[in-house]
């Protein structure tokens, strides 16, 4: 049986606001012990990386450890192993890796030289110049549209004419230009016990003396940082160091142990405090919620919420949204309660429905409207249908109202739970997935080489499928080879008129698809293709 919505909301400032810990999949013995390891993850329901940890020490002919330290396992967050891949810098220590918003890894070694791999495995590889080679890089961070990197010479690289540190800093943190006043990268360095503000105009010393700090975490929206003191204080303050939010002590949380691993947030509003087993939520007010785990964990900053991947299980920890709120909270007698009531009632055919819509008809587009949302605030299908249907049963009561919001929803949530599935582990939230886009999502699944669906969700959306038809070509291109039934050039050109016959099918099946045919044989080209390449050229 579906629990209820309210079954894994917690309360937090005397009950005006409440989380929820929804579990998005059971990973029970799919990833190895993540204390082992350093760990990225790519939000908006991204994967996660992993790469062994070379200071911890690893038993010989332990079978816990999957890879060696030269290798690089990316998983979903279903668990599920997308790519494994070794890095033959053999004589060049990785110093950092991340993502980029469209699932591409990035990895930058010592000297200066960054690689971003995507999905499949396949790489480009850049340089950070002169300056990072001859002085060697000694940290970075990485963000979803860059990087910065503190040189051997303890500058910064890519703030130009800035310099002046005596020593690398305790930790630091980067704010995005997205979310920035400035619209300037921002970055924020822990020395001694203040923090100095950097963009590419200046340096501000924020004259705090409340550091060192072992922690800097800015919100998604840029506007506040977690800061955790050496002496174990969670400190919320606003971004310009003007505004002192709230303080918390993690040293006095009951079953705590060890150092702490993170500190991210959850959304804008909370903050997220992981330790080895424990998974501590500090609300605006100092309210805290714990959740227990059998192992280390990681956590991924959302904007809606945070991603939490434990041994077991991987949660979702969120507000939850109004529009649930509204509805599903106890004694809630707001116009979509009701209306979510008088549904039940009249699938029940309990007389009360209509004395109910009666009473909410001033507010009932409202209430109409609210039900729409919650169904997209709802991870469980069953709990989106019953809302939805709600929402339809108003619907009826009104002479006018646009359906549209209605079946728009209904499309959405169609391709969420599509793409949600298991096998496809993308969690992706009904928040994060108006933010980036459904042209985006398609990328993504494009970039996995999940062609069929992409081209189903494009045609399910009416969008155009050109950029999923040219990674569809490219891969076939990569993936076949000349045929076996000839030798030598005979079998090469069977080999190519049989791929080059698939390339113009497919195109010819999906008409409204604007495919260059010289991009295609550009690709087949480049990877040592010449026959099949003038085959497509001829088609142009």
């Amino acid at each position: 049986m579906v629990e209820h919505p309210t079954a894994t909301w917690e309360p937090m400032q005397d009950g005006n606001v409440f989380y929820r810990r929804q579990q998005l999949y059971s990973i029970v013995g799919k990833l190895p012990n993540l204390s082992d390891y350093v760990i990225a993850g790519c939000r908006h329901g991204g994967p996660i990386a992993l790469m062994r940890d070379n200071s911890k020490v690893v038993a010989l002919g332990r079978v816990t450890t999957p890879f060696a330290k030269a290798q690089i396992q990316v998983y979903s967050p279903a668990g599920e192993g997308l790519l494994l891949f070794s890095v033959d810098w053999d004589q060049t220590k990785i110093i950092r890796f991340g993502w980029t918003s469209d699932e591409r890894l990035v990895l930058l070694n010592e000297e200066g030289v960054y690689r971003l791999y995507d999905l499949q495995g396949d790489y480009k590889q850049h340089s950070l110049g002169t300056e990072a080679a001859e002085r060697g890089i000694i940290d970075a961070r990485i963000q979803e549209n860059g990087l910065v990197a503190i040189t051997g010479s303890l500058t910064l690289l890519e703030i130009k004419g800035w310099e002046g540190l005596s020593e690398p800093p305790l930790v630091w943190s980067v704010i995005p230009p997205d979310v920035n006043i400035s619209r300037h990268v921002e970055v924020l360095l822990s020395v001694d016990s203040t923090i100095l503000s950097v963009d590419n105009l200046e340096v501000v010393d924020q004259r705090i003396s409340r550091g060192p700090f072992t922690h800097i975490s800015p919100s998604p929206n840029g506007k506040s940082l977690a800061l955790l003191t050496f002496s174990g204080t969670l400190w919320v303050v606003s971004t310009d160091f003007q505004r002192s939010m709230a303080e918390f002590e993690t040293t006095t949380v009951p079953g705590a142990v060890g150092p702490i691993r993170q500190v991210e947030w959850c959304g804008n509003d909370a903050i997220l405090v992981t330790w080895d087993s424990l998974v501590l939520l500090v609300g605006p007010f100092g309210d805290t919620l714990t959740f227990p785990h059998s192992g280390p964990t990681f956590a991924v900053t959302e904007p809606d919420g945070v991603r939490v991947i434990g041994p077991e299980v991987c949660d979702m920890i969120q507000k939850v949204p109004a529009s649930s709120l509204s509805i599903f909270r106890p004694g809630s007698t707001s116009p979509s309660a009701i209306l979510y009531d008088a549904w039940e009632s009249f699938t029940q055919r309990l007389p009360k429905s209509d004395e109910s819509i009666r009473s909410i008809r001033p507010e009932l587009a409202t209430a109409v409207d609210e039900c729409i949302d919650a169904a997209g605030r709802e991870w469980e299908p069953y709990w989106q249908r019953r809302l939805l249907s709600a929402a339809k049963f108003g619907r009826g009561f009104l002479d006018l109202y646009n359906p549209t919001d209605f079946v728009n929803m209904g499309q959405t949530l169609k391709v969420l739970n599509a793409v949600r599935f298991y096998e496809i582990g993308i969690p992706l939230t009904y928040s994060q997935y108006i933010y980036a886009s459904p042209s985006q999502l398609v990328k993504r699944l494009t970039s996995r080489n999940m062609h069929l669906l992409a081209l189903r969700i494009c045609t399910f959306l009416s969008l155009k499928p050109d950029t999923v038809v040219k990674h569809w070509a490219s891969a076939k291109i990569l993936r076949t080879k000349p045929s076996v039934t000839g030798s030598g050039k005979d079998a090469e050109l069977s080999g190519d008129e049989e791929v080059c016959k698939l390339i113009v099918q497919k195109v010819e099946e999906l008409q409204g698809a604007d495919v260059s045919y010289a991009e295609i044989a550009k690709r087949a080209w480049e990877v040592g293709r010449p026959g099949l390449a003038t085959m497509v050229r001829l088609l142009a």
